[in-house]
């Protein structure tokens, strides 16, 4: 019983940098790379489980190499809305454009945006004019959101 306890007592405290790490400040944010379609459903479940059934404002990027249309019909319902960006990186990403495209397809609002500081800003007046959504901005979609996620974080 004693080993099930220290278990569960350091479970608690386990962190995973990146996946399901959640922020308080500067901005109200959850980031995780969730980049395929079984990270999406599992990031989905998770933020249902928190929240409740409410809509998200996604933050998103892509790796060209990965599934797009997968990753996004496992993570979005319709009314979430996606802030798509294309990240300084040198492996080639899915064109933004095509993200929101997507997206929308599968019911949600998108938007595209130049950086990942407009995404911030886009997804703050979002959340300030309606009750809809979950109040976190969650970045996600590959590890290079959640890279400029923490670098943003680290400059405020």
């Amino acid at each position: 019983q004693a080993t099930i306890q220290l278990l569960k007592t350091g479970l608690s405290k386990a962190s995973w940098p990146g996946r399901f790490e959640i922020f308080e400040e500067p901005i109200k944010m959850i980031l995780d790379g969730a980049h395929n379609p079984h990270g999406a459903k599992a990031l989905r479940a998770a933020l249902l489980e928190k929240f409740g059934f409410v809509k998200f404002v996604f933050i998103l990027t892509c790796f060209e190499n990965k599934n797009a249309d997968e990753l996004l019909q496992s993570l979005l319902a319709p009314g979430d809305s996606i802030i798509a960006f294309a990240p300084l990186s040198e492996r080639k990403m899915h064109r933004p454009e095509a993200l929101v495209q997507i997206a929308q397809g599968l019911g949600a609002q998108g938007h595209v945006v130049d950086s990942y500081a407009e995404a911030v800003a886009r997804g703050q007046e979002i959340l300030a004019n309606t009750a809809i959504y979950a109040p976190y901005l969650i970045a996600t979609g590959s590890f290079a959101t959640v890279r400029e996620a923490t670098c943003f974080a680290k400059e405020q």
